[in-house]
């Protein structure tokens, strides 16, 4: 795509939401991607949902946005929605997984209703990420995040070691908005320099 058709796209809107600069040229590429979104962001990546939602026309993409936090509430929610064993008084596999993200996002993607109208696409997008707390926790600060779609599953786990609460919640975001315009495929929508995540370098983990 041409730069000026890369702008073009900015300048068609009216509204911006407050977005400006790369906020801006990135989550319009994500609403123009085609796709719907059922999300589940649990830990961090709420500073990336605001954005999305910011951006008039959220209904277009957002086909619903889930946020467990309480570890009681997140461990059944994961039971409920990943179709694990109801009887376990525990997860079989860490909420903070490749296992766990991979099956909500798929199972997000599976729940969502046929669309009657014009969204082609539908994706289903999971976060689980374990940050720095105030009480006893085991293992150290990650993030994992899957985007499941008619393509197959895609995933990515970042290394969170190393920053306060703040940095860490800007690193997942960041790096959710710049994960998703990857997997939906609009990289091209995006200014030269826009598309690249500059948290990867030495956080990327197997």
């Amino acid at each position: 795509m041409t730069t000026k058709r890369k702008h073009a796209l900015v300048a068609e809107r009216k509204d911006t939401g407050g977005l400006n600069g790369d906020d801006l040229f990135k989550v319009a590429a994500i609403h123009a991607s085609g796709y719907m979104l059922n999300m589940s962001v649990a830990g961090a990546g709420y500073t990336a949902i605001a954005k999305l939602f910011a951006l008039p026309g959220a209904s277009s993409i957002m086909y619903g946005v889930m946020m467990p936090y309480h570890s009681a509430y997140t461990h059944d929610y994961y039971r409920k929605t990943c179709g694990y064993d109801q009887n376990l008084d525990k997860l079989d596999v860490p909420a903070v997984s490749k296992k766990s993200t991979d099956n909500m996002a798929s199972s997000l993607w599976f729940n969502m209703n046929p669309m009657s109208h014009d969204v082609v696409y539908q994706a289903g997008v999971a976060v689980s990420a374990a940050l720095q707390t105030n009480r006893e926790r085991r293992g150290s600060d990650h993030v994992w995040m899957s985007v499941f779609t008619h393509e197959g599953m895609q995933s990515q786990h970042l290394d969170l070691t190393g920053h306060d609460r703040a940095t860490q919640e800007q690193i997942v975001s960041d790096s959710l908005i710049h994960f998703l315009i990857k997997c939906l495929g609009v990289e091209d929508l995006v200014s030269d320099g826009v598309g690249v995540n500059p948290w990867l370098e030495g956080r990327v983990l197997e």
